[in-house]
């Protein structure tokens, strides 16, 4: 739907109408099927047709409803329940980008969500969407109080989609290029009044109808397809009469707009519209003229309407409607849309499971009313109060009951009787095995349909005996159901791209607020900080941030300065994680002990295993503190302190140098030896085995033998000689301490003052 810019203030009420006219026609088909999938979601006899029910009741038939749909969409909200998304911030550019001013973005958009239970809209839409294929949560601004101009963003849920209309020619994933979207409420005059007090209401005024009529004419009528008739109208007031429930709309239009963009001295760009920070002026370029360049602007207005009244006006400050879509999988044929819900194909096989497990039901009754045969006149028999207790044997249990005996006559002498047999019930054998058989494949459908592969009543859970296998069927479910909480996450991240354009005009100018960290842990921080207080000399020239007295940086936390890139991250809790980050830090210790003992590496670990936890990093940063993080007074200590370990180290080093030296000798005696010995026993094994071993061969072998004897004795001896010098230079140096010992004491002795 393209931007009218000719659209006037007067003509909207009927503007809205007609566009919610044009979504009713063009999305029958699509609400018909989301009120289906609903029911198959609720249950009951909503997953019957109701022709069937009034007819199996008018006849004393059982209907039975085995609901297998809920549990498939209750397991995607509790995936997305027990892994929460949030927000990762990440600076991209601009001269406040930095991670400080990223996690107070994140903390930001944790705090509304966290204040406003956002979780819980997100989490309804998910589970409208997967019930009946759509379902959205609001974006909204309030005052944060009663006394205070200071504005906050809130998010509010939708329980039901079905008063929520779009334009149906928007195509995004989460209809984000909608140009219209709006909410219908219906409230009674008396609501009306009360809700607006101070308004002039046409709509409660019954001439207004034909007043009206004459004023839908001109361009009105030909681009939006105004014909004069007041259907729309009518339905809008509750009748030709106007008796209500009216219609009160909250209508979102987007308005295109070419505006102007100026630089200003602390580097941000800014419309006119815009609220000017104080001390700060339009940059010039060389020329002395004001750097500018004009911008497509998205403009988004909002309406509160009536059928023929102008409530409420204002201007939203994000680029997109704040009503964000989860929706179903879509498709497009032959330019309609079909949207599917997590229950559409699933609706003929519960159907199935619910007329086996009726059919079941019937059977088993049936069994238990089954006719009793007797011979004419055996039934006869009454009480003592004058009930036949026969016409009541399939509905009342009786200890007894008695039967009147009859006798059967031959029909061809007419004189012999003989005594006929007591009544007996009939028996069958009714087909329960098939009908359960009937409603296992059902259920199986069911599924398959659905992608839900766990569900414990089902025969692939029961079967499953190791926890292993039960985890397999686990993770297949959710990877079957994965594109939901793709969908989710996808209209989470509009929201928070929305936010972070949102926050910095709310939060503009130094202030306090609160935000929340990764551990839903709250604290107090200053945005956009100045540092006036702070000397040129206190600033670090590198990172821009403020030194202050316990040599400790302080960010400026400018979140409108600066770009970052969104995007919304999923897991389990922060308790689990923390939990699980321990665990797996303690199983490393135990399998690696040395790895405790390097800190440089132990941080690295640390960091690794806490996943962005602030008391793990705060673990790490006492190891290693974290290079972005220090001052140069603190990279100087650290410096200090490298250096005093590796002094230590070369210490250790050249002790050890001293050892292997004093040590060689030794070692090389014992490895002739060994040598000499592996020799000698191959010798004396070779001259053994051979039997026609010559003198001279032999006198060979002990020449060698001797002279390897004679290097293994000088190298023993080099060893002994090495020894006795090391022992002689260790009594030296003992002696000079010792001497140096008795100086000391005789001087300490002299200085003592005489008593």
């Amino acid at each position: 739907m393209a931007d009218y810019p000719n659209l006037k203030d007067e003509d909207i009420p009927a503007f809205v109408r007609r566009c919610w006219e044009r979504y009713m026609d063009c999305t029958e088909d699509e609400r018909e099927a989301e009120k289906t999938s609903q029911g198959f979601y609720i249950g009951g006899k909503l997953q019957w047709r109701q022709i069937e029910i009034d007819r199996r009741t008018a006849s004393n038939r059982p209907w039975v409803s085995i609901n297998r749909c809920k549990p498939a969409v209750d397991q995607i909200e509790n995936e997305a329940r027990n892994n929460p998304p949030g927000p990762q911030a990440h600076p991209i550019g601009g001269s406040g980008s930095d991670d400080d001013a990223a996690d107070i973005m994140e903390g930001l958009i944790r705090e509304y969500g966290f204040r406003c239970d956002a979780d819980s809209a997100r989490l309804l839409a998910l589970r409208n969407a997967a019930a009946a294929g759509r379902g959205c949560y609001e974006m909204g601004t309030e005052y944060a109080g009663e006394r205070t101009m200071e504005q906050q963003i809130v998010i509010k849920s939708a329980p039901d989609s079905s008063l929520y209309f779009y334009d149906p020619d928007a195509r995004e994933i989460c209809l984000e290029d909608a140009m219209f979207q709006g909410k219908v409420r219906k409230l009674t005059a008396e609501q009306l009044r009360e809700e607006f007090p101070n308004a002039k209401l046409k709509v409660l005024d019954r001439n207004t109808m034909g007043s009206m009529a004459s004023s839908a004419v001109g361009w009105m009528a030909d681009v939006i397809g105004w014909k004069n008739d007041f259907s729309t109208a009518t339905t809008w007031v509750g009748g030709p009469q106007g008796i209500g429930p009216y219609y009160v709309c909250e209508f979102y239009m987007v308005r295109i707009e070419q505006q102007k963009l100026s630089l200003w001295t602390d580097n941000i760009l800014r419309y006119a519209d815009e609220e000017k920070p104080e001390g700060q002026t339009v940059k010039l370029n060389e020329a002395g003229k004001p750097i500018e360049r004009m911008e497509t602007r998205r403009m988004i207005k909002k309406y509160v309407v009536t059928a023929f009244d102008v409530l409420e006006k204002t201007d939203w400050q994000g680029t997109l409607i704040p009503i964000f879509w989860v929706l179903g999988p879509e498709m497009w044929r032959d330019g309609k849309r079909y949207r599917l819900s997590l229950l559409t194909n699933a609706q003929d096989s519960q159907v199935g499971l619910n007329f086996a497990a009726t059919s079941t039901v019937e059977i088993m009754g049936a069994q238990a009313k089954s006719p009793i045969m007797g011979a004419v006149g055996a039934f006869d028999v009454a009480n003592a109060q004058g009930i036949n207790p026969w016409n009541m044997a399939n509905t009342h249990a009786y200890q007894y009951i008695e039967y009147k005996p009859t006798f059967a006559v031959n029909p061809i002498n007419k004189s012999e009787a003989t005594l006929n047999a007591p009544p007996q019930r009939f028996t069958w054998e009714a087909p329960l095995q098939s009908a359960l058989e009937l409603a296992n494949f059902f259920g199986e459908q069911i599924k398959a349909a659905t992608s839900v592969f766990f569900e414990p009543s089902l025969p692939s859970a029961q079967q499953a005996q190791s926890g292993r296998a039960i985890q397999a069927l686990q993770q297949q479910s959710n990877m079957g159901t994965a594109n939901w909480q793709a969908a989710l996450h996808r209209c989470m991240w509009l929201e928070f791209q929305q936010a972070a354009i949102i926050l910095p005009q709310i939060c503009s100018g130094e202030r306090v607020k609160t935000i929340v960290r990764p551990d839903n842990q709250h604290e107090i921080v200053t945005i956009n900080r100045e540092f006036g207080e702070y000397k040129p000399s206190q600033i670090d020239p590198k990172t821009g941030k403020a030194i202050d007295k316990d040599g400790k940086l302080v960010a400026h936390n400018r979140i409108g300065v600066g770009k970052f890139s969104l995007r919304v991250i999923a897991g389990p809790k922060f308790e689990d994680r923390n939990d699980e980050a321990m665990e797996d830090l303690l199983e490393v210790a135990k399998i690696s002990p040395a790895i405790m003992q390097n800190p440089q590496i132990l941080a690295k670990l640390i960091r690794w295993i806490g996943k962005g936890n602030p008391e793990i990093e705060g673990v790490a940063d006492a190891l290693v503190p974290d290079p972005s993080k220090m001052t140069p007074e603190m990279m100087a200590g650290q410096l200090a302190q490298a250096q005093k370990v590796a002094q230590g180290q070369q210490q250790i080093i050249g002790k050890l140098q001293q050892v292997l030296q004093s040590k060689l000798p030794q070692v090389e005696a014992d490895k002739w030896k060994a040598a000499l010995d592996s020799y000698t026993k191959i010798t004396v094994a070779k001259i053994t085995a051979s039997k026609d071993s010559d003198k001279e061969q032999a006198n060979r072998e002990a020449s060698l033998l001797e002279s390897i004897l004679q290097m293994a004795h000088e190298t023993s001896q080099q060893a002994v000689d090495n020894e006795h010098e090391a022992d002689q230079a260790t009594q030296a140096q003992g002696a000079t301490a010792a001497q140096a010992t008795q100086a000391q004491a005789a001087d300490a002795q002299q200085a003592q003052p005489v008593q």
